[in-house]
């Protein structure tokens, strides 16, 4: 069973002092700095493990996007009374504020399809779809190939306004069991 670390990636204990563990101090320098160039976290991870520089010096254990998020966001990395400083508070916020502005662009969502988002789900393999940056939905599904075309908002929005409009002019489709019918632009 893997052990998680006691002490942040980048320090070591000896005699026991905390002190900069210079491998590591590499690696947090190397993070901070390809993520402020553009690289994706997944990105760092993979260059990390090609260069051999093992998360936990006591296990085989394999670099992934949660383990560079988890340093980009340590403000240990800042010093503190324990801990030796590692990034400057210049680069630590500039980064944090990267990665801020990133999660919010990604998860914009407009207001009128918030409540819809979790309802929509694909024809073929019936997961959800997921709406990207540039306002298409696509079925993310590992094994399903269904889009031939991509859903955008406004194809969204009419396949809901029309299945409304159907529900008033006949209330009575409301009536007995419901029945889910798939939308075909």
């Amino acid at each position: 069973m893997a052990k998680n670390r006691r002490i942040p990636f980048g320090y070591q204990m000896i005699n026991g002092e905390i002190t900069t563990h210079p491998r590591e101090v590499y690696a947090v320098s190397k993070i901070f700095a390809e993520y402020l160039k553009g690289r994706s976290m997944l990105d760092i991870s993979k260059d990390l493990q090609a260069e051999g520089i093992p998360y936990h010096p006591c296990e085989d254990s394999t670099w992934n996007k949660n383990m560079i998020k988890r340093i980009l966001e340590n403000e240990k990395y800042l010093g503190t009374e324990v801990y030796p400083q590692i990034i400057s508070p210049d680069i630590f916020h500039r980064a944090n504020n990267k990665k801020l502005k990133k999660a919010t662009n990604i998860c914009i969502v407009p207001d009128e399809l918030k409540e819809i988002r979790n309802m929509t789900i694909c024809a073929e393999c019936r997961k959800r779809l997921f709406r990207n940056q540039n306002g298409t939905w696509t079925c993310k599904s590992y094994h399903c190939g269904a889009f031939e075309f991509k859903a955008t908002d406004q194809m969204i929005l009419s396949a809901v306004l029309n299945m409304l409009n159907s529900a008033i002019a006949n209330p009575s489709l409301l009536d007995g069991e419901i029945k889910m019918r798939v939308y075909t632009p």
